[in-house]
Parts: C-alpha cells; sequence; structure tokens
C-alpha cells in the first residue's frame, strides 16, 4: 500500500469516527445523559482537527499543553480561518506596527492558556478593529450582518479551545471532582443545551473536514436568517432576533 493510500485510509476512519461520536452523543443527549453527550461532542470536535492535522501536516509545539488542547484547537482555527473564505475576506494580515505588539503579548507566556488570560489593551483592540473594519464596510449590508453572528459564533469555539477551557468542559462531562466531602463538578449537572450547542459546532467542524464546505451557517441562528434573506431592517430584524431569544444558539 502506498503511503498516499495509507493516509487516505485513515482519513475515511478518521471520518468514520467523527459520525459516530456525534449519533452516539445525540443518542446520549435524547436519553438524558447530557454530560456524556458533552464530552463526546468535544471529543468529536477533536478528532476532526486530528483529521486537519493530519490534512495539514502540522504538529503540536512545546507551548500547547496537550494533544487534546492542540487539535481542539486546530478545529476551531480551521472553522474561522474558513468563515473569512466564506466572505472572500483575506486572512488577517496585520500592519507591522501592530503585530509587533501582539507578539509582545505572546512574550514570555507559556501557553494558550497564559495568553487568553492576560485582558487584550483596548488600544490594541481599537487598531486590530480599525485594520478589519473597512473591509466589512464593504460587504454586502445582509452579509454583513449575518457575518458578525457567524462570527461571534465561531470565536466563542476558538476561545474557548485556546483557552483549555474546551477541554476542562470535555473533562466536566465525564468525571465528578471533590475536594473534603464537597462536589465541585458533577456530570449529572450538565446543562442540556451546552450539550446540544457543541454537538452542532461538531457536526458543523464535520462538514468542513468531510467535504470543505465552508459555504454552509456557521450556528443555527446564522441558519435561520441565510434562509429568510432578503432580510428586514431596523426594528422589524430586532423583533425577529428578540422573538428567537428562547431558542438554542
Amino acid at each position: 500500500m502506498s503511503s498516499e493510500d495509507a493516509t487516505e485510509n485513515v482519513s475515511e476512519a478518521i471520518l468514520a469516527n467523527c459520525r459516530r461520536l456525534i449519533a452516539d452523543a445525540m443518542l446520549l443527549l435524547e436519553r438524558g445523559s447530557a454530560g456524556s453527550a458533552l464530552a463526546l461532542a468535544i471529543m468529536a470536535l477533536e478528532e476532526v482537527g486530528k483529521g486537519h492535522q493530519l490534512e495539514l501536516e502540522t504538529t503540536k509545539g512545546k507551548s500547547t499543553p496537550s494533544w487534546h488542547h492542540y487539535r481542539q484547537f486546530l478545529a476551531s482555527f480551521v472553522l474561522m480561518v474558513s468563515l473569512f473564505q466564506k466572505y472572500g475576506l483575506p486572512r488577517p494580515q496585520f500592519p507591522d506596527g501592530i503585530q509587533q505588539r501582539i507578539r509582545e503579548r505572546w512574550a514570555g507566556k507559556k501557553g494558550l492558556r497564559d495568553i487568553v488570560g492576560v485582558p487584550i489593551p483596548e488600544d490594541l483592540r481599537a487598531d486590530v478593529g480599525g485594520w478589519i473594519e473597512p473591509l466589512l464596510l464593504k460587504m454586502d449590508p445582509d452579509d454583513l450582518i449575518i457575518f458578525r453572528i457567524e462570527l461571534r459564533w465561531v470565536n466563542k469555539v476558538m476561545m474557548a479551545a485556546a483557552s483549555g477551557n474546551l477541554e476542562a468542559l470535555r473533562q466536566s462531562g465525564l468525571y465528578l471532582d471533590h475536594s473534603d466531602g464537597i462536589v465541585g463538578s458533577d456530570p449529572a449537572n450538565v446543562v442540556r443545551q451546552d450539550a446540544y450547542r457543541w454537538i452542532r459546532v461538531a457536526e458543523r467542524a464535520l462538514l468542513l473536514l468531510e467535504s470543505g464546505d465552508f459555504l454552509a451557517p456557521y450556528g443555527e441562528l446564522a441558519g435561520f436568517l441565510e434562509a429568510r434573506r432578503p432580510l428586514p431592517k431596523g426594528e422589524e430584524l430586532a423583533r425577529l432576533l428578540e422573538g428567537l431569544r428562547v431558542q438554542p444558539e
């Protein structure tokens, strides 16, 4: 068997395992086991990251604490890049001054958890926003509304993965933590909606790995709005969004 055939076989096995994990997560959620469903959904996202790792021939750096963390972040990062691709936006290439300040932010940090834990200075946030805002203003108004919603959805995924919170969340669906006779974390207390949300994240990430579909909506709210284009304006749009508050994101 050639190395190319071997890689293809591994890729197919990874895809099959992702589908199995997501299907099992849905079954567990339907039967009331939100904690186990949450853990399997995040494991499916991690498997997607393993698929991207094989596809892109990347490897874990010393600053990333574990392979779990690395693959979760890789899957979320590819989601972010694909969202920019959907709207024809260039990959971020910040001016030298902004790049230098970002490098300074990373300097001396041991890992992504340390970096995320340091608040972003307001002047850096404003400069980065000033760089991207002109690109967004050129977009179709409906595209811009949906893009901002999708960006918020993907950003939550990527920040959870980058900070290590996603790995902690996965473990919270599996293990009971206690100290001095007090239960700190119990899988039985995982909220159903949290498990549902991460199942949908895993499904969207799998779609990207499986078929390269970067055009499909990122998150259910974006899908809802895309199906209703052209979008209502002003107060009518506000009322539409307000009416969705009780729906799962």
